[in-house]
């Protein structure tokens, strides 16, 4: 289970999530995501754990020159 928030600051969204049950004793997690110049999404999360921040995931979506959006 998690709560959160979502912010914009500097043309970011700062996420901040409370996290409840995490088997690795994972109680926050926080993220940025960004536009960049080409116009993928990049994001990147750190999470909280046993008293102090620590590295999570670091991600871009690149959205591929040969994808069609399919409306059902």
């Amino acid at each position: 289970m998690t709560t959160g928030t979502a912010t914009f600051k500097d043309g970011k969204i700062l996420t901040l999530e409370q996290v409840v049950g995490n088997a690795n004793g994972i109680t926050e997690v926080r993220g940025t995501s960004e536009i960049t110049p080409e116009g993928a999404l990049h994001v990147t999360t750190e999470y909280f754990k046993a008293g102090e921040w620590v590295p999570g995931r670091e991600v871009t979506y690149q959205e591929h020159s040969a994808s069609t959006v399919l409306f059902r």
